[in-house]
């Protein structure tokens, strides 16, 4: 099965957005331009998904959060200008509650443990499938929601 076969699987692999509930805003934060364009094209064709901005540099990722005010922010851990972990320390002083996901090559990168003691959510790895991604990207954000619903569930009584 060649390349248009998995698109048309890929496709098949979204739920219907309930109509009051609006997308999750995705940052992306990765160094490689080909991997940023082509996973915010992927991200942005589910229509519980929208890509607010990218960002390639530990600023930009500091800055486009501060301007986008993400949902979840996918986090590269080699950045030009320092690493993935210098921006989440950075971003979680200012936004201590931002989910913070680290895309990542290798699973035994001490660098993983650092990110998740200093605060990230999790990782992936770049080798995940499609649906994999879509469906840990979309776990975070019904994850998000019922605690906010519950929050207000409880504060009314």
């Amino acid at each position: 099965m060649g390349y248009q076969g998995k698109e048309e699987r890929i496709s098949q692999t979204f739920f219907a957005l309930p109509t009051n509930q609006e997308p999750m805003k995705i940052l992306l934060v990765d160094d490689h331009v080909l991997f940023r364009e082509g996973l915010a094209t992927l991200l942005d064709s589910q229509p519980d998904l929208t890509v607010t901005d990218t960002a390639e540099t530990v600023a930009e990722a500091v800055n486009q959060t501060r301007l986008s005010q993400p949902d979840l922010i996918l986090m590269n851990f080699n950045l030009p200008d320092g690493t993935g972990l210098d921006a989440t320390r950075t971003i979680l002083k200012e936004y201590p509650h931002m989910k913070i996901v680290f895309l990542t090559l290798n699973e035994d990168d001490e660098r993983l443990f650092e990110a998740i003691r200093d605060g990230a959510r999790g990782y992936l790895l770049k080798n995940v499938s499609v649906a994999r991604l879509l469906s840990y990207v979309r776990e975070e954000g019904i994850r998000e929601r019922v605690l906010a619903q519950l929050m207000t569930k409880f504060s009314k009584n």
